[in-house]
């Protein structure tokens, strides 16, 4: 993304690409690329080195995949300016930091996976403002209490905590998991509180 803008901020106007749509060949500029970015897949490349907050600027941006690298650092708060995202897939890598609140304002994401990275803290309240129908958190260091707002997941079809430090005491939300949670799974070797794990 960095390199993208710098030559959309250097070039502007001169021609990045060229695509032929119903047999006519069509120029974009590095700004229209820019701008126009919708898909950032990159899944599966031993990438290292952190995420770019300014992914964030790309509004158009509807899929981000990422997973299964080798990535560290924190996830960017900027990412929740993505006002069009739907998915996100930021697994198996090496993420650390809390996962941030803002993601709470991506209001058409539907995927969100951060299983199996490094990511410590509460899980933020936040995504239950979301129509989530996939969400994994499992193998991470996330602790404290699995936030009451999950109650508002109404199209969950997957959603997995496991393996981290987790726990519920809302009798109201524990009457929710047991019956969107394919199972309870508790495994008190992770933490000194019982874990959770939810699959569905």
């Amino acid at each position: 993304p960095q390199i993208i803008r710098n030559n959309a901020e250097k070039w502007g106007h001169q021609t990045a690409m060229c695509m032929k749509r119903y047999g006519i060949w069509q120029q974009f500029s590095w700004k229209q690329y820019y701008e126009q970015v919708k898909y950032f897949s990159l899944q599966d490349n031993q990438l290292s080195g952190s995420i770019p907050s300014e992914l964030g600027n790309l509004k158009k941006m509807l899929d981000i995949n990422l997973s299964a690298n080798q990535i560290s650092g924190s996830i960017p708060s900027e990412l929740g300016n993505l006002e069009n995202l739907g998915s996100l897939y930021l697994e198996y890598n090496r993420l650390s930091g809390s996962i941030p609140s803002q993601l709470g304002n991506l209001s058409k994401l539907g995927f969100l996976h951060l299983s199996n990275n490094r990511l410590s803290g509460n899980i933020p309240s936040q995504l239950g403002n979301l129509s989530l129908i996939e969400l994994s958190l499992s193998v991470n260091q996330l602790s404290g209490e699995i936030p009451t707002t999950f109650m508002n997941f109404t199209n969950i079809f997957e959603l997995n905590v496991s393996y981290n430090c987790l726990s519920a005491t809302d009798p109201a939300l524990i009457a929710w998991l047991n019956i969107h949670a394919a199972g309870w799974e508790i495994n008190q070797d992770e933490c000194s509180t019982p874990e959770i794990a939810l699959n569905r």
